[in-house]
C-alpha cells in the first residue's frame, strides 16, 4: 500500500497530515453501505405507505359496493313484491284461482 502524503494530495493543506488509501476505501464503502441502506429504508417507508394507501382504498370500495349491494337488495325485493301484486290482479281478472299459474 502506498501512503500519500498531504502535499501530494493538495499542497495547499498542512504538511503533518497522511492519508492511507486504504482507511480512504473503506470509508467510501462504508459510506456507500449506509448509503444503500438510507435508500432501502425509505423505499421500505414508501412502499408501507402505499400499502396503508391501497388498503384505504380497498376499504372505501368495500364498503360503497356493500351500500349499494344493499340497496340493490331493496330495490329487487320491492320489485318482486310489485310483481307479484300484479299477478295476482291479473288472476283475479282472469278468475283464475290465486297461485294456479303462479311459478314463483
Amino acid at each position: 500500500y502506498y501512503l500519500l502524503t498531504v502535499e501530494q494530495i493538495d499542497p495547499r493543506l498542512p504538511c503533518h497530515l497522511e492519508i492511507d488509501p486504504r482507511d480512504v476505501a473503506e470509508e467510501e464503502a462504508l459510506t456507500t453501505l449506509e448509503g444503500i441502506n438510507t435508500r432501502v429504508t425509505k423505499l421500505a417507508a414508501v412502499q408501507e405507505q402505499d400499502t396503508q394507501d391501497i388498503y384505504e382504498v380497498m376499504e372505501d370500495t368495500q364498503a360503497t359496493l356493500t351500500t349499494q349491494l344493499s340497496s340493490l337488495q331493496g330495490h329487487l325485493a320491492t320489485a318482486l313484491g310489485k310483481i307479484r301484486a300484479l299477478q295476482a290482479r291479473e288472476q283475479a281478472r282472469a278468475g283464475a284461482p290465486e297461485g294456479a299459474s303462479s311459478s314463483t
